[in-house]
């Protein structure tokens, strides 16, 4: 029969292993969240920047901006699911780790 104390502090050893990668996980993962997310809005706000001044200056160009500036709307709103999408994907990442924290 095994010694309750060693079969305890067998098992505190591979718990304590488990978090430490589930933390390393997590942090990996909410690191590429935050990236995506980062230059998901940077996107959506140079590509809405840009697209604004093409707008403006359509009347000037007699409509030939217009084209440019449907697609930087395109690319501005891309870079706005990538944001969200981003956040709500780190917000499950979190929800799992935890969960999977929980039964540890």
């Amino acid at each position: 029969m095994a010694d309750p104390v060693s079969t305890w502090a067998s098992d505190r050893k591979e718990t304590i292993k488990e978090l430490r990668q589930l933390g390393e996980n997590m942090n990996e993962h909410a690191k590429n969240a935050k990236i995506a997310s980062a230059v998901g809005g940077g996107t959506s706000v140079a590509a809405g920047l840009g697209a604004a001044a093409c707008y403006f200056i359509a009347p000037f160009t007699f409509g030939g901006s217009l084209v440019p500036a449907f697609a930087l709307t395109g690319v501005a709103v891309a870079g706005g699911v990538t944001s969200i999408g981003a956040t709500i994907t780190n917000h499950f990442i979190e929800t799992y780790t935890l969960v999977v924290f929980r039964k540890l």
